[in-house]
């Protein structure tokens, strides 16, 4: 799994963050993104609640099911809130889908290896064949709380950070030079 940042990174590159729909919810496009482009990770939170952190992980979150779940909430929830909820609703989706992106490019250690993209209609794990991030690491099954925590802050997650943040600025500026490019040749 790719981390925090990369994911972020990734959802900013995917989401056209800065297109003018959004203009009037600024504030709100960014809560947004944020919690879409984590949101699939959300599958950490039970299993910290009974001490095992890895147990739910990269289970049916990280799937289009999850993905378009989360953005059909999105979209409803901010329904009467903005006129612009296809279009909050289609960022979550792309910040959401990013995360899943991320995740499939990233070299997995733990089994099953790589998402369930296609759950329900399918119960496989899918893993990209070029493998560009490295793993996160988070502990090791049933090392508890304690293991997981020191995992998430190891040298060996900060240097896989390093890479992601090389790797995803450059798309990032990649991106938007071309937006820019686009916007003023229209």
């Amino acid at each position: 799994m790719a981390s925090p940042v990369g994911h972020l990174l990734l959802a900013l590159s995917c989401t056209g963050f800065r297109e003018r729909s959004a203009k009037p919810w600024p504030a709100l496009v960014w809560v947004v993104i944020v919690t879409a482009c984590w949101a699939p990770d959300f599958d950490f939170l039970p299993g910290i609640l009974i001490g095992e952190p890895n147990r739910y992980h990269h289970g049916v979150s990280h799937s289009l099911a999850g993905a378009l779940l989360f953005s059909s909430a999105i979209a409803l929830s901010f329904r009467k809130l903005t006129d612009n909820r296809v279009s909050l609703g289609r960022i979550a989706f792309l910040a959401y889908t990013s995360h899943l992106l991320g995740d499939w490019l990233t070299i997995d250690t733990r089994a099953p290896i790589g998402i369930p993209i296609f759950w329900p209609l399918n119960d496989s794990y899918f893993i990209s064949p070029l493998l560009i991030f490295q793993d996160i690491r988070h502990g090791t099954d049933g090392a508890g709380l304690a293991g997981f925590l020191i995992e998430v802050f190891s040298i060996a997650n900060l240097s896989a950070i390093g890479r992601e943040l090389v790797i995803t600025l450059a798309v990032l500026v990649a991106v938007e030079t071309a937006r820019r490019r686009i916007g003023r040749g229209h």
